[in-house]
């Protein structure tokens, strides 16, 4: 947290986590009122997979050579498993449909753009 440059970027990162937990619960309260909704979870999704890319990376500046080690590694006396998260956030933009299909969604449905 020395570092002023990684904790604006923490600080960042946490502010988009808690507008996209904001949002998820915006979307489950609809759910459990019966409500409905359409591309709308194509925006939710784009958002809350690339968040979560974007907290990694933050992370991942300090994570400098234990960063490309598989499994666990000591970091300053804590175990981590440092690159099974960035993996994991990587397909994250993939199952569920890619971030470009999600984009796609929205151009036809938002923007009124031609298939």
């Amino acid at each position: 947290m020395a570092d002023p440059v990684f904790a604006d970027k923490l600080a960042q990162v946490t502010m988009d986590v808690l507008d996209a937990a904001s949002a998820y619960e915006r979307f489950a309260q609809i759910m459990r009122t019966g409500g409905s909704f359409g591309f709308e979870v194509s925006m939710l999704k784009i958002w809350a997979t690339e968040t979560c890319q974007r907290g990694d990376r933050a992370d991942g500046r300090g994570r400098g050579r234990p960063g490309g080690l598989i499994g666990d590694v000591d970091v300053d006396g804590e175990t981590l498993d440092i690159l099974y998260p960035f993996l994991e956030c990587r397909a994250f933009t993939i199952y569920g449909g890619s971030s470009q299909v999600q984009r796609n969604i929205l151009a036809k449905n938002v923007l009124d753009l031609p298939s």
